[in-house]
């Protein structure tokens, strides 16, 4: 009789395939920013500022100048930058396994640090967005956390998990 196993979800796999984590960072950044969209509209800007307020990063100002191209722009840049974040979650989960151990746990971890690290200390200290000292409204904050827990950090991990157990690289 011959027994089959499945394969260890321990197993490391050498590294996420392009179109898995550009998939996840397209899908996670879509839905990011219809819903900060949705929120800013509530409060009065509409949401071609919210896409050229990522452009800004990288244009400062004159984004909000630029019009649909540089809400075009805005776009590729945040499906760019979350894409690296979920490369960079199969990158270090080839070196610490607890990420792949306890998706839920480290990919909530690592969402609420991917948001902090983004918008409090990159954009704010690195990029060429003008960014205020005043504090954004609570309701707003705990939602960007919400939505990177939930809808990047937990994904991440699971994404990372299963190429992992797919035996992939």
């Amino acid at each position: 009789m011959t027994t089959h196993s499945l394969p260890s979800p321990i197993r490391i796999a050498p590294s996420l395939t392009p179109p898995l984590w550009l998939l996840g960072g397209t899908a996670a950044a879509v839905v990011d920013l219809a819903l900060a969209a949705l929120y800013w509209s509530g409060h009065g800007s509409a949401g071609l500022r919210v896409l050229q307020s990522i452009a800004a990063w990288a244009m400062g100002p004159a984004a909000y100048q630029g019009g649909w191209a540089s809400a075009a722009f805005g776009v590729l840049l945040y499906i760019g930058t979350l894409s690296a974040v979920m490369a960079a979650y199969q990158h270090l989960s080839r070196r610490f396994r607890v990420l792949l151990r306890r998706p839920v746990v480290c990919g909530a971890l690592y969402g609420a640090l991917m948001y902090w690290l983004i918008f409090h200390v990159f954009v704010r200290y690195f990029s060429a967005a003008v960014t205020h000292a005043h504090a954004l409204p609570l309701e707003w904050e705990a939602l960007c956390y919400a939505v990177y827990i939930g809808l990047i950090g937990i994904p991440c991990a699971f994404l990372a998990r299963t190429h992992v157990v797919r035996g992939n690289g």
